[in-house]
């Protein structure tokens, strides 16, 4: 009998029973078992689960996709600043693109030298540059410091994940409705059998939860339904949920 067993995001774990973990997998199989376990475990190279990958074979992640990431980093940064490009030519738009230029070079160093492979939290920290170019009104400094301020971590309390959260919770600190529609939005599409289509998000918000039996007859869904949904669920859910777009392949006649 063979087992296969694949265990990601070991990192992101709930740091008081991570070590659960590796004590756990390590006593599955014995030499007299008849049983054989495979197990894969993802993980940033931490420095307290770092001790215990080094007893295992392993791939370094960022040694085999360290072209890729290079990739989609100069990519991000190629697309960031030519959002930058000024309308108009002249002297001191001249100047401010040559700064730009030196800005963006060492924000891509610092991203390649901290991603650790990981894709998502390039892409992360793509977005949040990409966005504070955006907005406008930016100066050299706030883009050096937009890069850098970011937490290098994804999970746990000073991660990504949990500052994305609280700027959520900040922005909708006084608009109770929209921190509703966002964890509606999460526990639809968390606990869905299947992914979603955008539609049926939509009419599933749409829908009150305290609809009563009786009032369904009256019930208008078109005048509940959302105008550019999809674009609010950046701004419901903190970027946390995203859209992917479906190609179906044309049909011809035979």
């Amino acid at each position: 009998m063979k087992v296969f067993l694949a265990i990601d995001g070991m990192d992101e774990s709930d740091n008081d029973r991570r070590d659960n973990i590796p004590n756990f997998v390590s006593n599955l199989s014995t030499p007299s078992s008849r049983c054989i376990i495979k197990i894969l475990i993802a993980s940033r190279p931490e420095n307290h689960i770092r001790p215990w990958m080094t007893r295992a074979s392993r791939i370094v992640l960022e040694k085999v996709n360290a072209e890729d990431i290079k990739a989609v980093v100069k990519s991000g940064i190629n697309e960031i600043e030519r959002l930058t490009t000024p309308v108009e030519c002249s002297v001191a738009a001249a100047t401010q693109s040559y700064g730009e230029q030196n800005i963006f070079s060492e924000a891509e160093e610092y991203i390649l030298e901290n991603s650790a492979g990981v894709f998502l939290w390039v892409t992360l920290i793509l977005r949040e540059l990409k966005q504070c170019v955006i907005d406008g009104a930016y100066s050299l400094n706030d883009i050096a410091d937009c890069v850098r301020c970011l937490p290098k971590d994804l999970g746990g309390p000073d991660g990504f994940y949990r500052a994305m959260i609280t700027r959520m919770i900040d922005r909708h600190g006084i608009n109770g409705r929209n921190q509703a529609r966002g964890r509606r939005i999460f526990a639809w599409v968390t606990f869905s059998a299947r992914p979603l289509l955008l539609s049926e998000l939509d009419d599933a918000l749409a829908t009150p939860v305290d609809l009563k039996e009786d009032d369904i007859s009256h019930f208008d869904l078109s005048r509940t339904r959302h105008f550019d949904f999809g674009r609010g669920l950046a701004s419901f859910c903190g970027g946390l949920v995203e859209v992917s777009f479906l190609i179906f392949p044309l049909q011809t006649n035979q």
